[in-house]
Order: structure tokens, then C-alpha cells, then sequence
């Protein structure tokens, strides 16, 4: 559309609130089905299906949005995570993961010899530099931050409960708490934004 068939368009909308509040409020508009997160500018989506942790991490590849290309969540601050846990259709995938054959891809390294040196060592394997290849959770059952990073696992969780080794993030019950979970099948939340070649894009 031109410019001036979408002022036409946002021009059309009416706000009204109930409340006697004064306070100033700000409406977003936003295009496309993906949605943008102030602190970082990234977009965010929950892409609905019965993926595997993998194929879930593989399909979020595949995708771009309007150039930007796409990769499982990776979420590193409250405000991140409260805000993907408000597009949550149903529990779903994250970028975050155990699995040292995923470690080493995503640190380009040998960094562990096998399971049993990576159990409850979780990482960020999906992502920009700087997310991707970073230990944020070390141990099972009562975990601690590595480096002071973001975790929000759910009470006496990861603790690889029948070899589970990926990230999901809670829409029922423990509404945005985190998981580990084995070759389930879930619908999984992709981000575009901060990957290395991606165009600058302001659809706000």
C-alpha cells in the first residue's frame, strides 16, 4: 500500500477505555504477523505446529521477515521473556539447550567430549554473536546463572527427567517459566533481529 492509504487506514481506528484514567497511553501499530519488542528492536512470533525440539530450530532458519533472518528464541531479560510469554498459544521451543553435539555447533568447538560433560550446562545455540555459543545455566534441579545471566526455569527444573535436553517456555500452568524437554512435539517461538547481514527494518 502507499503511504497515504495506510494514514487512510490507521486514521479509521478509534481507542476507548472505560477507565478514568488521564494518563497518556501509546497504541502500536505494527505490520505484518510478527511483533517488535521496544528494548531490542527484535521481532517475535509463535509459529503454531508438532515440531521437534530440531526441527522446530531448523524451520526457524528457514524463515526470514523482511530480510531478517529467523532462529528460536533466545531470551536473556525479564522484559523479553513476559513479553514472548504474552504471544504464547501453547507451551513452545526455545533456542536453549543441553545437548553438547548443539553446544559445539553453536560454540564451534569441542567444547564438550559427550552428555555426560554437558548434562544441565544449558546454552544459548540459536541466535546473533554474542547469544549464541553462551552458557546462561549450569546444573540440574536447583540451577545457578552462569555470569549473572537471565534463567527463569520453572521450581526444581531443567532436571533431565528421561534424557531432556531443549528449551521450552510455559503457557499453561507456570505461565512463562522454562523446561527441559526430550523429542516432544511443540509449536516454537521465533525472533528475527541482530543476526549478522540483516537489514535495518522499522515496521513500528
Amino acid at each position: 500500500a502507499t503511504l497515504a492509504e495506510y494514514e487512510a487506514l490507521l486514521r479509521t481506528v478509534k481507542f476507548n477505555s472505560t477507565s478514568s484514567s488521564a494518563l497518556q497511553r501509546t497504541i502500536t501499530f505494527n505490520l505484518g504477523s510478527a511483533i517488535a519488542f521496544s528494548e531490542n528492536g527484535h521481532f517475535y512470533e509463535y509459529i503454531t505446529g508438532t515440531f521437534t525440539w530440531s526441527a522446530a530450530k531448523t524451520d526457524a532458519a528457514s524463515k526470514t521477515f523482511y530480510g531478517q533472518q529467523g532462529y528460536l528464541a533466545t531470551i536473556t531479560t525479564a522484559n523479553e521473556n513476559e513479553f514472548i510469554r504474552q504471544k504464547l498459544a501453547s507451551d513452545a521451543w526455545i533456542g536453549a539447550s543441553d545437548d553438547y553435539t548443539h553446544i559445539n555447533l553453536a560454540t564451534g568447538s569441542s567444547t564438550y567430549a559427550n552428555q555426560a560433560a554437558a548434562e544441565g550446562r544449558w546454552y544459548w545455540v540459536t541466535g546473533p554473536v554474542g547469544e549464541k555459543g553462551t552458557q546462561f545455566s549450569n546444573g540440574n534441579g536447583t540451577p545457578t546463572a552462569v555470569g549473572g545471566r537471565y534463567m527463569n526455569w520453572n521450581t526444581s527444573e531443567p532436571n533431565n527427567a528421561g534424557a531432556e535436553h531443549y528449551g521450552e517456555i510455559y503457557a499453561s500452568n507456570s505461565v512463562g517459566k522454562w523446561n527441559d524437554l526430550g523429542g516432544n512435539t511443540l509449536g516454537y517461538v521465533i525472533e528475527y533481529g541482530g543476526m549478522a547481514g540483516d537489514p535495518s527494518v522499522t515496521l513500528t
